[in-house]
């Protein structure tokens, strides 16, 4: 018998306490407008390296965001969506993107495809009226 189920149990059980102890509030907008889609996302960070032409090796940093699925109703998130947060007085925008262009912009966290791992950088960042 296989363990696959109880791991895939054990990863969403994971991501669900992370997200209930350490989750924000954000707000996703599609690129392509709408209303935006109010969630909770656990925060997180990424480093990609890539090799230039050049010879020359670069390292991006990204903000990532962690969220479920079925908080964002449609389809997979797409390149240029943002996503805002509203912390110390300051609303921040990000951009979805992978900034190394080596890879895609998002990832799936567990093996079931419940939740996104969105990659994104800063865009805007302005004061709260």
């Amino acid at each position: 018998m296989s363990s696959l189920p109880r791991l895939q149990e054990a990863a969403a059980y994971a991501l669900s306490v992370a997200r209930d102890v350490a989750g924000v509030a954000v707000t996703y907008q599609r690129a392509s407008g709408g209303e935006g889609v109010p969630l909770t996302a656990t925060l997180g960070n990424s480093v990609h390296q890539s090799s230039e032409l050049d010879g020359m090796s670069y390292r991006n940093a990204t903000r990532d965001f962690l969220v479920k699925k079925s908080d964002l109703p449609g389809e997979e998130p797409q390149e240029q969506d943002t996503i805002v947060r509203e912390t110390d007085g300051e609303r921040i925008t990000y951009q979805v993107i992978r900034p190394d262009g080596q890879d895609k912009h998002f990832r799936y966290m567990d093996l079931a495809e419940t939740e996104y791992r969105i990659h994104t950088i800063e865009y805007k960042r302005e004061p709260l009226p």
